[in-house]
Formats: structure tokens, sequence, C-alpha cells
């Protein structure tokens, strides 16, 4: 009969959970970020002027800048309240939290936008 030695714990958690546990993407929470920015530009566009096209309102200026402001509004400002919540818990002090916070978010505002685009009234 062997008898094996138990593993140390580090706070809760083994040495082999702490040591395969990896990073969250900076580039994918950027990319999502981004993604997110456009789909809802994009979205908020078609449902204002659905007949037109899109570069027809990049011409206009002042139309495009309050369309710009309304995307960067529904696709990074949540998210950043979100963050800001998180950080009054020290647990959630870190750089992972917070990236995989803007992943989350970026993937529930595309979904939610893909199916507002799907499904019109």
């Amino acid at each position: 009969m062997e008898v094996s030695a138990p593993e140390k714990e580090v706070k809760g958690q083994s040495e082999t959970d702490a040591s395969t546990k990896k990073p969250t993407s900076l580039a994918l929470a950027i990319a999502l970020s981004a993604i997110s920015f456009c789909v809802v530009f994009y979205a908020t566009v078609k449902h204002d002027f659905s007949a037109s096209p899109v570069m027809d309102i990049v011409r206009e200026p002042v139309i495009f800048q309050s369309y710009i402001s309304r995307a960067i509004g529904g696709s990074i400002f949540i998210p950043l309240i979100h963050m800001g919540i998180a950080s009054f818990f020290k647990s959630k002090r870190n750089t992972s939290t917070r990236r995989r916070i803007f992943i989350g978010w970026a993937i529930v505002i595309i979904a939610i936008e893909a199916v507002k685009l799907f499904i019109k009234h």
C-alpha cells in the first residue's frame, strides 16, 4: 500500500492549479471590444437609416460623431461601469478580471445586437 504526501495548498488552491492558470489575453479583449463597437455602430445606423448605406452617414460629420458617441456608450461605457463596481472588491483588482469583464460584455453586446439586427418588429 502506497501512501503519498498531501499536496500543499496555497490560499485554497493547489500548486498545480496556480501554475496551469493562463492569463487572460489582452489582444482578445481589445479585438472583441472593437468588434462590439463596430456592431453597435452598424446596428444603430441601420436602425435609423435602414435604406441608406453607412458611407452616407460618414460624409456628414455631425451625424457621424453622434453615432460614434452612441457606439462608445453602448460598447465601452457599460464594461467600464462594471469594472468600476468590481474594483470595490480587493480580490477583483487585477488585469485578468478587468480583461474578462470586457470580453464578457463584448460577447453579450455582440449577441444582443445580432439578435436585434435579425429580428425586426
